[in-house]
This record gives C-alpha cells, structure tokens and sequence, in this order.
C-alpha cells in the first residue's frame, strides 16, 4: 500500500514502515531525498521507520543521513 493511500484511509494514525533495503545503497543525497519524499507522503500526522530487513551492510554511513533528514 502506497503512504497516500494509507493516509487516505487513516488520517489519525502514525505510520511506522521501513525504508527497502536498495535505497541505503543510494548517494548521500538521493538517499536523504527520499526519505524526506516519504514524510512528505506520510502527512503531518507522523512517520517512523524501522529497520526490519537484514541490516544494510553500510548502515554506519547510511543511518546517520536518514536521520540528519528526519531531524
């Protein structure tokens, strides 16, 4: 389900989804985008992710530039 359509269908809720896998291999920036295009989609009402999938093999680069995006 696409993060429109959920917000469509519960305008209350918080959504808590992960990021897939392939875009922790992205540049720096394309990367940082796309997370910032999903708390967009998500709405006001608010957005967590998790990592729920092996974890990426270059998290310690890729982690800190998801949450230099959500700050």
């Amino acid at each position: 389900m696409t993060y429109d359509r959920c917000r469509a269908l519960w305008p209350d809720k918080v959504f808590w989804a992960n990021l897939n896998l392939a875009l922790y291999d992205l540049p720096r920036q394309p990367l940082r985008q796309a997370v910032l295009d999903r708390c967009q989609r998500a709405g006001r009402r608010g957005l967590a992710f998790e990592i729920s999938e092996d974890l990426p093999r270059n998290w310690k680069t890729a982690v800190p530039v998801i949450l230099e995006a959500l700050a």
